[in-house]
């Protein structure tokens, strides 16, 4: 069973259907913030929002765009004890973050 959904068509954390729902934030993006462009550009590129305003931190990352799929993911890590999503989620943070 699948500890995201329960569909008791496999193991482990997210299953295909669930897993294809998932937009994540690829390059480029803004340095900074995270704000993905919308046109190719070089990376380590900052938008015009932390161009204009630096924020008060160093830079932040999402995995993937906030929607009502990746909502429910969140809340059931955040606010439902599902804490074995960790596993994955540091897993991609470690590979992004090796890029910086």
């Amino acid at each position: 069973m699948f500890k995201r959904c329960g569909n008791t068509r496999g193991s482990g954390e997210f299953c295909s259907d669930c897993w294809k729902k998932l937009e994540f934030i690829a390059r480029p993006y803004c340095s900074i913030c995270g704000q993905r462009f919308s046109i190719k550009i070089l990376d380590n590129c900052i938008c015009g929002n932390c161009y204009s305003n630096k924020p008060n931190y160093e830079f932040a990352r999402s995995l993937f765009k906030f929607n009502e799929h990746s909502k429910k993911i969140v809340h059931q890590f955040k606010y439902q004890d599902k804490t074995i999503f960790a596993k994955t989620f540091v897993s991609f943070y470690i590979i992004d973050i090796a890029r910086i």
